[in-house]
This record gives structure tokens, C-alpha cells and sequence, in this order.
């Protein structure tokens, strides 16, 4: 997150506001970190990982899914079978944070092959929350309004 973004997020939030403007940066920086939108991080899964992250149910549920489409004629089929060998673990996992992974998966949904629950299920491996520092506040707060540090 960039200081002016860091600023706004402190402005649009009353405690945080009120932290910083006290100088209590500690304080609005765990503020920060729960308010703040997650973000993506690289995230390699194999379908071991699946079961852990997802619960077996959900996770055979969306794997037997996605095997029998892999084995239909659509278009995307192909780069499905690819992503399902990726998914074995000898094979090291596939990343479910790739964007073009996501994007496969919306796709998916669209065709009715997975549920919404699903495909946000499998979006949400992903996300990870923003870490914000006091040091991080200060920079964004203060030197934004002209008072360097």
C-alpha cells in the first residue's frame, strides 16, 4: 500500500483517524491491519493442500468437478487437465492466487460447472491480510501533511 493509499484508508476510518491524529501510530497501525483490504499472495496448492485449506467435502466435491469437465469437449477442458496435474502433489501444486487461475475459475462458474460458494472458496485461498507498521503511519500521515519525520 503506497503512503497516499495508507492515508485514505486512515481517513476513512473515525478510531484510526483519531489514533493518528493523537500520534499514537502503534495503535493506528493495528487499526490499519484489520481495515485494510487483503491483498493477493503467491499460494501453491496441491489437492493435499485443497483438503486442508477447503475441508475434504468441499475440496473432493470441486476436484471431482473439475476431473469430470477435463474430460468433456469444451474449449477450456484442456487448460482444466493442466491444472489438475498441476494440483498433484509429485507435481509441486498450482498457484491459486495466479490471476489467469482465477480467471479460469470464473469462467467456470459462469458455465455452471462450479457453485458461487465454490469458486469464492477457491478465490479466497489467496487473500492475506495487509500487515501496516507504526513506521508506516507516520510516513503516511505525517510527511503527507507537510511535517517530516
Amino acid at each position: 500500500m503506497t503512503p497516499a493509499e495508507l492515508k485514505s484508508l486512515i481517513e476513512s476510518d473515525p478510531q484510526a483517524l483519531q489514533l493518528a491524529q493523537t500520534g499514537n501510530d502503534e495503535a493506528c497501525a493495528a487499526r490499519c491491519s484489520e481495515i485494510a483490504p487483503q491483498t493477493r499472495a503467491t499460494t501453491m496448492l496441491t489437492e493435499r493442500g485443497l483438503y486442508d485449506k477447503l475441508g475434504a467435502l468441499v475440496a473432493e466435491t470441486i476436484l471431482q468437478k473439475l476431473d469430470a469437465f477435463a474430460k468433456t469437449s469444451d474449449q477450456m477442458a484442456p487448460m482444466v487437465r493442466r491444472v489438475l496435474v498441476w494440483l498433484q502433489p509429485v507435481n509441486g501444486g498450482a498457484d491459486v492466487g495466479a490471476t489467469e487461475l482465477l480467471v479460469m475459475v470464473g469462467a467456470l462458474k459462469l458455465k455452471g460447472v462450479l457453485t458461487a460458494d465454490e469458486a469464492m472458496a477457491i478465490d479466497a485461498l489467496s487473500l492475506v491480510p495487509q500487515t501496516v507498521t507504526a513506521a508506516e503511519v507516520a510516513v503516511a500521515f505525517r510527511q503527507t501533511e507537510g511535517v517530516s519525520i
